[in-house]
């Protein structure tokens, strides 16, 4: 992820299934997978992200935890 941060990128496009999916290796972290790779990057590189977000106010909280971008 890092690597791909620092390539002059317009963005990343962060496609998990689930936009609040948590890790698939650690069963006890629950914490999104795009909410996760947006604060480890997203201060140099905008991040996208898309996965079940259905109604708009799935959207709205989407965006209200800091993710820029979001694909529907």
């Amino acid at each position: 992820m890092d690597k791909l941060a620092d390539q002059d990128l317009d963005y990343l496009h962060i496609s998990v299934g689930g936009f609040w999916n948590g890790s698939i290796h650690e069963d006890n972290n629950q914490t999104s997978r795009v909410v996760m790779i947006h604060e480890r990057v997203g201060d140099r590189v905008p991040v996208m992200g898309v996965g079940m977000l259905r109604t708009p106010d799935e959207v709205m909280k989407a965006f209200e935890i800091g993710v820029p971008l979001i694909a529907l």
